[in-house]
């Protein structure tokens, strides 16, 4: 009986054997369908990019690397889609330190204006990863549009209620302090990405809003040097010009952006 129970083994150990390996071939190929939807991701082919993730989910429909990036394609292709946001959520209860999905559902959040859903998700990935650039530029541009929301709201009730915006001789206009907590997120931004001229002319925005202009025209002169062609840049920097009294400067800034994008020349500066 011993003999022919270690026969009947043979088979079943053998077919183990064989199994082991499909296993490991199929996590494999998992990846690399993720590694190919990343790839069609940075070329903005997003339909291309679901499709890959999708056939990796098929192979491990418990990969977390696979729903993030997954969900990072359908909002690329949609910010309003919320399948984005299911598969984001999926990411990360399956692994809930998953840095890459908090920051896009965080830019989901931020898309629909929850923002403070949206700073939560920054600073949780801040706190896994405080050395990742998008991350501060993702809470930095939260703050920053959250600010000017409730300024126009403030500025719709003051209108609404007839109460007068007059300030006193001597009074400094106040600013909503979100702005500073945008400035402290963009700062380190560009401190971790010194080279990405976004960074500058969005810490740009941060400082007009707070009537700021003279580091607000050098962050604007810093992200044009980076990116001679960005219009916005231009535009913006002008536009700080004017508040200065500068219109000189501000005509010729205002002149190039028209240059560079027609759409701005239908934006006159008011």
């Amino acid at each position: 009986m011993g003999p022919t129970m270690k026969l009947s083994i043979i088979p079943a150990v053998l077919g183990l054997a064989i199994l082991l390996p499909v296993a490991g071939r199929s996590q494999q190929s998992a990846q690399d369908y993720v590694k190919q939807g990343w790839d069609y991701l940075q070329k903005q082919q997003f339909d291309s990019a679901i499709a890959a993730t999708s056939k990796a989910l098929e192979l491990d429909p418990h990969y977390a690397d696979a729903y993030a990036l997954r969900g990072k394609a359908l909002w690329a292709k949609d910010q309003k889609d919320e399948k984005a946001l299911a598969d984001l959520n999926r990411a990360l209860a399956l692994d809930p330190k998953h840095v890459e999905a908090l920051n896009s559902r965080g830019l989901y959040f931020f898309g629909r204006m929850e923002y403070e859903k949206a700073v939560a998700d920054f600073s949780k990935a801040i706190e896994l990863e405080p050395k990742l650039w998008e991350s501060y530029r993702g809470r930095g541009l939260t703050y920053y549009h959250w600010a000017r929301l409730e300024d126009l709201t403030a500025d719709i009730m003051k209108a609404m209620s007839g109460s007068g915006g007059a300030l006193k001789k001597g009074e400094k206009p106040k600013t909503n302090p979100k702005y500073d907590l945008a400035l402290a997120d963009f700062n380190q931004a560009i401190a971790l990405n010194p080279k990405n001229s976004f960074g500058y002319r969005w810490r740009g925005d941060a400082y007009s809003a707070k009537r700021e202009y003279d580091p607000a025209i050098a962050d604007y002169t810093r992200a044009i040097e980076l990116k001679p062609g960005d219009a916005e840049a231009f535009y913006k920097r002008g536009r700080a010009f004017m508040e200065k009294g500068d219109l000189e400067h501000a005509d010729k800034d205002y002149k190039k952006a028209c240059a560079l994008n027609p759409q701005y020349k239908g934006q006159p500066y008011q």
